[in-house]
């Protein structure tokens, strides 16, 4: 038997998110994940990990909701909720029952426009991510992959573990994962990828609904230092 993958739509949205879709009714279920064309790859040289702990903080407490009340706003629908910044690209992800889609599309407006930054939170989150690091200086796959990187692309964007380093992330302030969220977040308009049990019209609606001002034109963002070139790789 020939299997025939779904048909992908693809549209550009009033807001300037594009659309791919694909729409499957067999489950009451639905994954819609934001892309954004900017990840750790635009770290300034001395701070390895200011996407990443950038991305923590979209979790850490938005809207009227401390960071305590936003999980739990999470885990009472039923929902995953995620942030991840990769090296070239962000993704904000939700998987949820349908008929949970528009509460959980509510906080994922919240977490995107408006995450709360609380001083508590960062130095809360740095915390965590900075134990983190420091026990995968003990882990023999962590320690490859880090020095691969380094050997292969030196001091330049990709030179450094996604998730930061000790020294870098030690360095970020919260000033800077404010800056960086505006930058990343807020002046680039996101590609929509909508999989499952939902419609053009309902995609539409809800961009209309929770995320009509999440584009705030501005400055691209990019690696803010000059990047050294070599004739040859280090």
């Amino acid at each position: 038997e020939v299997f025939l993958p779904p048909a992908v739509s693809e549209r550009m949205h009033a807001s300037g998110v594009r659309i791919w879709q694909i729409t499957r009714t067999s489950l009451p279920l639905v994954s819609l994940s934001f892309v954004w064309t900017t990840g750790a790859a635009a770290d300034p040289l001395d701070r390895p990990g200011l996407a990443n702990m950038t991305a923590h903080m979209l979790m850490e407490g938005a809207g009227k909701r401390d960071s305590g009340a936003f999980a739990q706003a999470v885990e009472a629908l039923g929902a995953h909720i995620f942030v991840t910044a990769y090296t070239d690209y962000t993704t904000v992800s939700v998987t949820v029952l349908k008929d949970k889609l528009d509460a959980a599309m509510a906080l994922v407006a919240d977490a995107v426009i408006r995450p709360r930054f609380l001083a508590p939170d960062f130095a809360r989150a740095k915390g965590i991510l900075l134990d983190d690091l420091r026990s995968a200086r003990k882990d023999p796959m962590a320690i490859a992959d880090a020095a691969s990187l380094a050997l292969h692309y030196g001091p330049g964007p990709y030179g450094h573990p996604r998730i930061g380093t000790v020294p870098g992330v030690s360095k970020v302030t919260l000033a800077e994962t404010k800056a960086f969220h505006a930058k990343a977040y807020r002046s680039l308009a996101p590609t929509l990828v909508a999989c499952g049990d939902v419609s053009n019209a309902d995609v539409d609606a809800l961009l209309a609904k929770y995320l009509g001002d999440l584009v705030k034109r501005g400055p691209a963002i990019g690696p803010e230092v000059t990047v050294p070139v070599s004739s040859s790789p280090p």
